[in-house]
């Protein structure tokens, strides 16, 4: 973003398997996870990009969001089945999660 005041248009669709989410030519895929922090894990991962990585603090928890949580978390949930989703409040950490892949660290 080249300054505070422009929009950003992001669409958003979280599927039972995967949160789609876009903003122009950017776009990203991740899996429909949420899940528990480890404390056995020690971040040594050859993956090192931030959609792969997710982790976000609400209040006093944190959590994995996506392939974080697939891939570390003992304790997962997924966010929908059967075309629903399971917890609105969940579902609205991981979308916080998701959007902050679009904030501009650089300005």
């Amino acid at each position: 973003m080249e300054n505070s005041s422009e929009k950003l248009y992001v669409g958003c669709d979280l599927g039972t398997s995967t949160i789609k989410i876009s903003c122009g030519d950017i776009k990203y895929l991740i899996p429909s996870i949420i899940g528990e922090i480890n404390p056995g894990w020690n971040e040594a991962s050859f993956d090192k990009s931030l959609e792969n990585n997710l982790v976000i603090t609400e209040g006093r928890d944190s959590y994995y969001i996506g392939e974080l949580a697939r891939m570390q978390s003992e304790v997962k949930r997924a966010l929908a089945s059967d075309g629903q989703m399971k917890s609105a409040e969940e579902t609205y950490i991981a979308l916080k999660a998701a959007l902050g892949l679009f904030i501009d660290n650089d300005g």
